[in-house]
């Protein structure tokens, strides 16, 4: 498994404007009239002939990132990588029937992702891409479970990201998706090599491949997933959720095998109380080579509730310990604040975090970096 900020990201391929603009041209007749989705946004639907249901949805992530690096002040327009601008189309049949199928793509737009932007490229890349994130087709039975085809989230994907804060937008568990591009300064105020997404990673599954995925029917709350992909790298997990006392829970684990034999355990868990009180654990260990492995601790607590009639607010702050990351020996840690409030009506999710994240080289004096994100993400 490669060690960069998402080490279990297989390349995403990119796919040409003209193609999807074909993709469209085909699908966009039959989209008429609105139905609300489990996010509040309204996806165009449309069912047609053969019991057919065709869904187009997406949304718009922008973002400005703002970070001092003991050298500088720098600001940034840019993508914010935790829930990138997308556009997604969903085809499906069978909806409330024993069995079912369905199609689906899915692809990013992703221009100055935060994950990219840095020091020595104030610009970044203004030009968009197009990212595929699904190609896929699934086949299923309410007894039997689904079968999945094709590229999409490997069995373990986000399985140390259950965050049921209402605060991922602004920072979860995955530290590098706020500010990954960002190189840390060396004692001498110039720049290393080291970014901060090198130092640091949620261990989270397998990611999105091109693989054979195979979910069980849900089952007392509890749901299991295994997958391969076209290299046999493999992983299993299971998913959970519950809710008691007008309390809730959701959890995730998983164990993959993935590139170089190399063996990753992570899971994640969050639970939500009546009053409010939201808490977020996750964490992992990969073994690395002989005498070494990568261990990550991730703790969210906060608040998410309704405080003005115009959509849920919630705020948190978090803290992360990563060691051996980036080399053996080496210690990051993140502390961070997080806010984000919904306008219902607007279909609008407008957020603000500030992180600080210091590493701890066994060899070399690296200044902490801080970063601030402002956004805002409107669904459809």
């Amino acid at each position: 498994m490669p060690r960069r900020h998402r080490p279990n990201l297989a390349a995403r391929h990119a796919l040409s404007p003209a193609a999807v603009a074909a993709w469209l041209a085909f699908a966009g007749p039959a989209f008429a009239g609105e139905a609300t989705d489990a996010t509040g946004a309204a996806p165009i639907e449309r069912a047609g002939l053969l019991g057919l249901r065709v869904t187009l949805s997406g949304q718009l992530n922008r973002a400005v990132l703002v970070a001092a690096d003991g050298g500088g002040t720098n600001a940034f327009f840019a993508d914010n990588d935790h829930s990138s601008t997308r556009l997604t189309g969903v085809v499906e049949t069978g909806g409330g029937m024993t069995w079912s199928a369905g199609a689906a793509v899915e692809v990013e737009v992703n221009a100055n992702a935060t994950t990219e932007v840095s020091q020595r490229d104030l610009w970044g890349d203004t030009n968009s891409k197009l990212n595929e994130r699904r190609l896929e087709v699934w086949f299923g039975m309410s007894r039997l479970g689904r079968l999945w085809i094709g590229h999409g989230p490997m069995a373990t994907e986000d399985t140390s990201e259950v965050d049921i804060s209402g605060t991922t937008l602004a920072g979860g568990s995955d530290i590098g998706d706020v500010a990954g591009g960002l190189f840390f300064r060396s004692g001498d105020g110039s720049l290393t090599h080291i970014r901060v997404g090198d130092a640091f990673t949620n261990l989270d599954g397998l990611g999105k491949r091109d693989r054979l995925r195979y979910d069980t029917p849900e089952i007392g709350g509890l749901t299991v997933s295994a997958s391969v992909d076209e290299h046999q790298a493999w992983d299993v997990a299971v998913r959970s959720a519950a809710s008691f006392g007008g309390a809730e829970i959701k959890g995730a684990a998983g164990l993959a095998s993935g590139d170089s034999d190399r063996h990753r355990v992570n899971g994640s868990a969050s639970l939500r109380l009546p009053s409010g009180w939201v808490a977020t654990l996750a964490g992992g260990w990969e073994d690395v080579e002989q005498g070494r492995a990568i261990t990550a601790v991730y703790i969210k607590t906060g608040w998410r509730g309704d405080i003005w009639a115009i959509g849920e607010n919630a705020v948190s702050v978090d803290g992360a310990v990563v060691r051996n990351m980036e080399t053996t020996g080496g210690i990051a840690w993140v502390a961070g604040l997080q806010a984000v409030q919904v306008v219902d009506d607007w279909a609008t999710d407008l957020y603000v975090g500030l992180r600080f994240h210091v590493y701890d080289h066994p060899t070399r004096e690296l200044p902490a970096v801080a970063a601030a994100l402002l956004g805002a993400r409107l669904r459809f």
